[in-house]
C-alpha cells in the first residue's frame, strides 16, 4: 500500500513537469503558485482555488493540478472524483468533533482541472466548472445525477456505473472516490477534456528538472 507520502511526491513530480507547460504559455512567463502554506497564498486559494494562477490571452486563469500514479494503459484512462474527502464515520467523538469534509468536486472553485497520469506522460486539462455540472446535476432524461447512473448486471439487479471506492494510501482521512473513465467525460463534457503528451509541448530549453524528493 502506497502512503500518503508517496502520493505528495507524486503530485510534486507532477508539479514540476506541468509548471514548465504553464510558464511556456502564460503571457509573460509568469506562473504564480497559489498552493504555498502563507498567507498570501491562503487569500488566494479562498478567492481563486486551485494550485497555480497564471494569465494567459489577458485572462487570469486558477488551475488545480491532480496526479495518478497508477493507470499505465492510455485506452482505459480514469479520473478519480472526490465525493468525500473524509468521510469521518470510523469514529463517533472525531465526528461529533470535526463532522464530515465534502470532496473537491464539491469545494473546489479553479476554473482548469490539469491531471496528470504520470506512468503515461499525459495531462488531461478540463473545465472544472463543466466537471462538476457533469457530476452533480442529472441529465435532462434522467432524474439522478451522472455520477448516480447504474446499470443492470448479469442478474439484473443495479450496478454503479461509477462505484465508490477508497484510494490505495494509508492516510488518516476516511476518503471516498468514484472512478470515471476520460472518454466518458470526452463524450459527454462541452469543452471535452483536452489530452496531450506532456515532454512533447515543452519549448527548446525548458524540460523540467529532474525531480528530488530530499528538498
Amino acid at each position: 500500500m502506497k502512503t500518503y507520502k508517496d502520493s505528495l511526491e507524486a503530485e510534486a513530480r507532477a508539479k514540476a513537469k506541468v509548471r514548465v507547460l504553464l510558464k511556456q504559455s502564460a503571457d509573460g512567463g509568469d506562473v504564480l503558485d497559489t498552493s504555498a502554506n502563507n498567507p498570501l497564498g491562503i487569500e488566494l486559494q479562498k478567492h481563486w482555488g486551485g494550485d497555480y494562477l497564471i494569465r494567459y490571452s489577458g485572462t487570469l486563469l486558477s488551475c488545480e493540478l491532480k496526479a495518478n500514479t497508477n493507470d499505465a494503459d492510455t485506452t482505459r484512462l480514469r479520473i478519480p472524483v472526490e465525493i468525500h474527502s473524509n468521510l469521518n464515520f470510523r469514529d463517533r467523538a472525531s465526528y461529533l468533533r470535526r463532522g464530515h469534509t465534502p470532496g473537491w468536486i464539491y469545494t473546489q472553485r479553479a476554473m482548469l482541472l490539469l491531471y496528470y497520469w504520470e506512468l503515461v506522460d499525459h495531462l488531461a486539462v478540463i473545465d472544472l466548472f463543466e466537471l462538476q455540472r457533469w457530476t452533480l446535476l442529472p441529465d435532462p432524461t434522467e432524474r439522478v445525477p451522472r455520477i448516480e447512473r447504474h446499470q443492470l448486471d448479469e442478474f439484473h439487479q443495479p450496478k454503479a456505473l461509477y462505484p465508490y471506492y477508497q484510494p490505495n494510501v494509508d492516510q488518516p482521512n476516511d476518503t471516498w472516490l468514484r472512478w470515471v473513465p476520460l472518454r466518458t467525460l470526452q463524450r459527454e463534457l462541452h469543452p471535452p477534456p483536452m489530452l496531450c503528451r506532456v515532454s512533447q509541448l515543452y519549448l527548446p530549453g525548458m524540460e523540467a528538472k529532474p525531480f528530488d524528493p530530499h528538498k
